[in-house]
């Protein structure tokens, strides 16, 4: 009886700390999610940005050349 006590105690113990792992995991698969969804926003920004700059210094250069 107190063997398997003890094999209770420990599987209780073994399935506490997967519970925290399981959590831990789930809370950093979120806060990268939300990192990635921020770099894709950037990448974009980036990319508008590029074009804006180009029409701006293809004007600047066509008034150098006026």
């Amino acid at each position: 009886m107190k063997q398997r006590d003890g094999e209770l105690v420990q599987l209780q113990t073994e399935l506490a700390a997967a519970e925290r792992s399981r959590l831990e995991t789930q809370s950093e698969v979120a806060r990268l999610a939300a990192r990635a969804q921020r770099a894709e926003e950037l990448a974009d920004e980036v990319a508008q940005l590029r074009t804006a700059y180009t029409a701006v210094e293809q004007k600047h250069q066509t008034m150098l050349t006026v």
